[in-house]
């Protein structure tokens, strides 16, 4: 029984070529934007424009459509004339709604090697007039921290120089009161701060004092014990390979809350080498703060009015704009002793200066929008994390190979393109619950990405037997005089935090008030319950067995 209507191969090949495939604007799709952005609220069509780039093969194949050969440098609406180069990159832009939960690519260029800072001003320039002729709105400009991306904020007039930054300029589009922001991807921000801090071991933030061994002694506690205090800790986060140096997930791993628990942890357990670490457990919370608040992703953590979050991005702004002086004076002191000699800032001078530009423009962003009655802002819209699951899409279909062709790419581009709200907004029938477009295509399209997902939910399901099949010991009985005094080791611990756990769950399977009584502790809380009380965030939050 047919009950699912399937397209026919002669259909998919007429839609498919309904798309363009050469590089430059896609016009089917600023045309489908223009049609959503019809029926849509002034502020429900501001977004941003994200751009970057992904390295390919070399390749030259002739085009039966257009009887030319694909392969070259290829600029459009830039004054940038095609040159008999062969490309090795692939300049993309996308749009993505700060009010909707889809993201859409506008574009693409063929480069050889990175685009220069003076071109990539002219695209820039020319994306944001196209975005807005076709209905959308575009309030800032989000990159990474590449060389040529500096240069083409150095072209268009960004600076963040100490004394002097400028975070934005008067819009293309030259209305009176409009701004186009600047912004530097937050998550490459702070893996550049990690591996600044891998390579100079001193730093300072404000008024702390930075010690990178701090985490290289925090691992070495915990490597050989099988229950740890921060579980996701390995050799990578603290002697990462090159490639691993890369990796944003660890560099955000590193400075988070865990990190800083259990630093402060072993260090009141007076473990050798965590002496005086408080500077880096501080400096490590500040940076996890700034992350939750740079990347929030729910309506729950999203930024509202007067909120405190607010507050994390002017401390920093405090440190990057005022204390970078006094470093380069040498004026600051670690506890009353002088500084090591090669300390320096927490994060290099092109750095430091990027967060300076991106906090003044996230501020400036979340301003504007509260001001014309937005309830919440979310923040993860700000940088360029869609952008790059979209690369992880294109290189998963080069098979063994990570790098596709030039020509290649364009095809996939186009692929991609299909796969998007867009689509159901021609028809007139896009809803704000659609699914991210890059959701469904890793699902739909990438055999890789399922294989992936079959693996995880393998281990999460070995997990969860394993959990079950543990069997707590009955932790030894204390002295009531030493109660106080006592310091646990950290496999205790961690024991009785995991058996903290499993009491809050043993709360949906009985009734009876009388058996939960007997989980919990009364009067003698044993010293092993240090981490519990350390990782509640609400005193009393967490369960005492």
């Amino acid at each position: 029984m047919n009950l699912l209507p399937l397209p026919t191969t002669s259909r998919l090949n007429q839609v498919l070529s309904g798309v363009p495939c050469e590089y430059g604007y896609n016009q089917v799709v600023l045309k489908a934007l223009e049609a959503f952005f019809s029926s849509k609220r002034d502020v429900e069509k501001c977004g941003t424009l994200v751009l970057d780039e992904i390295k390919l093969r070399e390749r030259v194949d002739f085009n039966k459509s257009t009887y030319k050969f694909d392969g070259f440098v290829e600029f459009e609406n830039t004054g940038e004339k095609s040159k008999a180069t062969l490309a090795d990159h692939a300049l993309v832009l996308m749009f993505i709604p700060l009010f909707h939960n889809w993201v859409q690519p506008i574009a693409s260029f063929a480069t050889r090697g990175p685009a220069p800072g003076a071109v990539l001003a002219k695209i820039v320039v020319e994306s944001v007039l196209q975005l807005e002729r076709h209905g959308a709105t575009v309030l800032g400009v989000v990159s990474d921290g590449a060389g040529n991306n500096r240069s083409m904020w150095t072209h268009l007039g960004i600076s963040g120089k100490l004394h002097h930054p400028v975070n934005k300029i008067p819009h293309p589009t030259l209305e009176d009161g409009r701004f186009l922001h600047f912004l530097c991807d937050v998550p490459h921000i702070i893996k550049c701060v990690r591996n600044h801090l891998l390579t100079h071991t001193y730093a300072k933030a404000g008024t702390n004092c930075i010690n990178f061994q701090h985490y290289v002694h925090l691992y070495e506690a915990e490597k050989d014990s099988h229950l740890k205090i921060v579980p996701k800790f390995t050799s990578s986060h603290v002697k990462p390979s090159k490639l691993e140096k890369m990796n944003v997930r660890l560099a955000t791993q590193l400075f988070s809350r865990s990190v800083a628990i259990g630093m402060k942890f072993y260090r009141e357990q007076r473990e050798p080498g965590l002496k005086d670490s408080e500077g880096t457990e501080m400096f490590t919370m500040q940076v996890n703060d700034l992350f939750d608040v740079l990347n929030a992703k729910h309506p729950a953590t999203g930024i509202r009015k007067n909120s405190p979050k607010i507050k994390v991005m002017g401390f920093l702004m405090l440190i990057v704009l005022y204390y970078e002086s006094n470093i380069l004076k040498g004026a600051f002191v670690c506890h009353a002793t002088e500084l090591k000699k090669n300390t320096k800032l927490f994060a290099s001078q092109l750095t430091t200066e990027s967060l300076r530009v991106t906090l003044m423009s996230v501020l400036d962003i979340i301003t504007l929008l509260l001001d014309k009655d937005v309830r919440y802002v979310l923040t993860a819209k700000l940088n360029q994390d869609p952008l790059e699951r979209f690369f992880g899409v294109v290189r998963s279909f080069g098979g063994d190979e990570d790098h596709p062709t030039i020509v290649h790419f364009g095809q996939i581009f186009r692929l991609l393109s299909l796969y998007t709200p867009l689509k159901m907004a021609t028809k007139g029938n896009c809803t704000g619950d659609a699914d991210p477009v890059l959701v469904t295509m890793e699902e739909s399209l990438s055999s890789k990405r399922l294989e992936v997902l079959h693996q995880k939910k393998e281990r999460e399901d070995k997990l969860g037997q394993l959990m079950h099949s543990i069997v707590l010991e009955k932790l030894p009985e204390e002295d009531a005089n030493q109660h106080d005094y006592g310091r646990p080791t950290p496999h205790d611990a961690a024991l009785y935090y995991l058996a903290g756990y499993v009491v809050k769950k043993a709360e949906k399977f009985s009734s009876c008030g009388d058996c939960k009584a007997t989980l919990l502790a009364t009067n003698d809380v044993p010293s092993a319950a240090i981490l519990t009380e350390m990782r509640s965030f609400v005193p009393g939050a967490l369960q005492l067995p």
